[in-house]
């Protein structure tokens, strides 16, 4: 299994992952491949390919747009040449050009593994390409398992492409098929190997209200809002849980957010898997659509993510578009002047996170069919 993250640790060695695969009789390697090389190059074929999908998907023409300096003049570059060349296919003729690392080929050729495991597929300027391409090239089967549930839209092309994937849900084997030419045969859905704490359904709402933050690089004015809300309502709990980036470390303890969850009303969140987990145990969101940077553009513009914008369709999700109306939506939901329909929210959120009894043995089935 390659680890190149702290996503990989958690997902799936602290979350007992790995563990049960070793109770099961297999023999798990954990491959460290978070060394870039290529870095520049491998930045700028991941560029080529989130220009290439623009005119298909508000998502890529954002995160292209998101460039500066350098990188923007360099967008601009390939969106001239985009006019004539197929800068998707040309990107994947360079990466497969890129010698693979001699120790990552020794390696492969020592431990002859039956089964690569990808478990992350986002760091396209780490060495995960070279450990990939040098499985395929030996006739190691390669199983694919994005780390999250926007991987697969949100990241650019896949420049080395494993055989099969096991993803988070039904979402995100669509992803696989309509936006990566998977086979629909080749993409299974077991769900993610942390959502154990999820398995049994929905717990009775808390009064309190989870502010669940986001990075700096999108939500700067995260603390004002959450100043601005607590000044707002004297009495009522308004909890901060900070995003990982911001307090600068992973929480390896995979129960941490159903705690924080727990005693919530609901969830106040720009763009967050958290919504997943809120919505799973019933708990609403209220989607902050206003607010942002002009570095990285406004809230609502990454509200349109395709990912995002799917949430934000259902019945049971509430988008506010300024802080007045944040207000207001708190008070409908922590007052119960708001129906929620909480069965009505795991659903949809079973779509995107499978999550029900028996979800790491789902897990390791799918792994052992891939071998």
């Amino acid at each position: 299994m390659l680890s190149s993250h702290a996503l990989t640790d958690r997902n799936w060695i602290a979350s007992g992952m790995v563990e049960s695969l070793r109770k099961r009789g297999h023999d798990v390697a954990v491959l460290i491949a978070d060394r870039p090389r290529f870095r520049r190059l491998r930045r700028s074929l991941r560029l080529m390919t989130l220009v290439a999908r623009e005119p298909q998907s508000q998502t890529m023409r954002h995160k292209a747009t998101l460039r500066h300096g350098a990188a923007r003049v360099e967008a601009a570059l390939w969106r001239r040449l985009a006019r004539r060349l197929d800068l998707e296919a040309l990107a994947g003729r360079f990466e497969a050009r890129l010698p693979v690392a001699p120790f990552v080929t020794e390696a492969l050729a020592a431990t002859r593994p039956d089964l690569l495991l990808w478990p992350t597929m986002i760091h396209l300027d780490a060495l995960e390409n070279d450990w990939v391409k040098a499985a395929t090239a030996m006739g190691c089967p390669v199983l694919g398992a994005p780390a999250s549930w926007d991987t697969l839209v949100s990241k650019g092309a896949l420049l080395v492409r494993p055989d099969r994937l096991i993803v988070w849900g039904e979402a995100s084997k669509r992803h696989a098929v309509e936006q990566h030419g998977f086979a629909s045969e080749a993409v299974s859905a077991p769900g993610p190997p942390h959502f154990v704490p999820y398995e049994d359904g929905i717990v009775q709402r808390g009064e309190t209200v989870l502010v669940a933050g986001t990075s700096l690089h999108y939500w700067r004015d995260e603390d004002e809002m959450v100043a601005t809300l607590r000044r707002r309502f004297v009495g009522l709990e308004i909890a901060h849980r900070l995003h990982p980036r911001r307090s600068g470390s992973w929480d390896w303890n995979i129960w941490a957010v159903r705690r924080a969850l727990e005693p919530a009303a609901c969830v106040v969140a720009a763009f967050s898997t958290v919504i997943v987990e809120a919505a799973l145990l019933g708990r609403t969101s209220l989607l902050v659509g206003f607010g942002g940077n002009t570095e990285h553009g406004h809230a609502l513009e990454h509200a349109k993510y395709a990912h995002m914008a799917e949430i934000a369709d259902w019945r049971d999700i509430i988008l506010c578009r300024d802080m007045d109306d944040l207000v207001h939506q708190i008070k409908g939901v922590v007052y119960y002047l708001t129906k929620i329909d909480p069965e009505r929210l795991r659903d949809d959120a079973m779509q995107i996170a499978y999550c029900v009894p028996g979800l790491q043995e789902r897990i390791a089935l799918a792994i052992e069919a891939a071998r």
